[in-house]
């Protein structure tokens, strides 16, 4: 009997493979699967990204647009007919509720398929495209926000998975406030590979003035991961007169406007926006202090990661990185405000690099 056939078929179902926490969540759940018990494909709505380099070669990658339905400035690079016909139907489909009918089904047969980004089409492809024996959404944010509209949706689908994965209990405790009935969710922590996340940062050494403290944050450029928090923070530091240089690892949506902040408070020398990285690794182990400042988390795998390099971690006191650092000694639980951030930040550089 051919070998191959003996293995169980898994499908991954995903926005794609970008500098996210979903995203590398997902590369690290592919490193540690066992390739000779599992054949693994990864449909991926978006083929391109920047950890596509660090997935496992052993996943059958599958492009979602075969699948999904074209986008307008897809369809003006090449033009198709049929493909202009259901985007019109896929906008029509949406306004009724229901727009994953457009979507076309994979014909392969699988033991286990995951929607592995929940904000997306992705659970509802897996319901309703794939034929699979389970069918599992993993759910990775600390807010449950969605309109009216969608949470009706939800309040179906939901329960129609064997399992919804809650990646804290921050997160589970989120969810059965808003499914209070649903006794399909569990609890299983996000993957961490150590030995890849420990040779990373070792790749290179980032140029970092060893007089100044280096401060590090990791995350995307908007609302939630509280930059603006640690912008004033840093202007508090600065008045000061502390002696350090913040790197911001990450992009998103309101860089401009941190940009302009950066500017207008004359902290030009003092915060560093480095963009998204691939590989920010480097940049955590050499910083003397590691900030995480959300307003909301699920599970802070930046927060982990900088756990494994043992940098001293200030974190906002949000439940779920509450639940992380709990026994964890080098760090500071702060309220989620510029001047307790200030105040942890202050007394460690005071109490440790003076």
């Amino acid at each position: 009997m051919d070998k191959n056939s003996e293995k169980k078929n898994i499908l991954f179902v995903c926005i794609g493979i970008n500098t996210g926490g979903i995203e590398r969540a997902l590369i690290n759940i592919l490193n540690i699967i066992d390739y000779s018990k599992y054949n693994v494909d990864l449909l991926l709505w978006n083929v391109n990204g920047d950890l596509y380099k660090f997935l496992n070669p052993s996943v059958n990658v599958i492009d979602g647009i075969k699948y999904r339905v074209k986008s307008m400035s897809e369809l003006k690079k090449q033009f198709s007919l049929v493909e202009c016909l259901r985007y019109l139907l896929f906008i029509l489909f949406n306004y009724i509720g229901i727009p994953w009918k457009i979507f076309r089904k994979i014909k392969k047969n699988y033991d286990i398929a995951i929607a592995f980004s929940h904000y997306d089409y992705s659970p509802i492809f897996v319901l309703d495209k794939v034929c699979s024996l389970k069918k599992y959404l993993w759910f990775h944010n600390g807010k449950y926000i969605f309109s009216k509209k969608q949470h009706n949706i939800n309040k179906k689908i939901y329960r129609k998975f064997d399992k919804v994965i809650c990646v804290s209990e921050a997160v589970y405790d989120e969810l059965k406030k808003f499914f209070p009935n649903n006794n399909n969710f569990v609890i299983r922590y996000n993957d961490i590979d150590k030995d890849s996340i420990i040779k990373q940062s070792l790749e290179f050494n980032p140029d970092f003035d060893k007089n100044k403290i280096n401060i590090v944050t990791v995350g995307r450029l908007f609302q939630d991961k509280g930059i603006d928090i640690a912008l004033a923070c840093a202007k508090r530091l600065l008045a000061e007169n502390y002696d350090f240089i913040w790197y911001f690892v990450g992009d998103g949506g309101m860089r401009k406007e941190y940009e302009e902040y950066i500017v207008s408070n004359n902290l030009n020398k003092n915060c560093i926006l480095l963009g998204s990285k691939s590989n920010p690794y480097p940049y955590m182990k050499c910083a003397n202090i590691y900030v995480q400042p959300s307003r909301i988390e699920s599970f802070g795998l930046t927060v982990t990661e900088a756990m494994i390099l043992n940098k001293f971690i200030i974190a906002s006191s949000v439940k779920a990185l509450e639940e992380q650092l709990k026994g964890y000694n080098n760090s500071i639980l702060c309220d989620i405000n510029a001047d307790s951030m200030f105040i942890s930040i202050k007394s460690t550089i005071d109490n440790y690099y003076h």
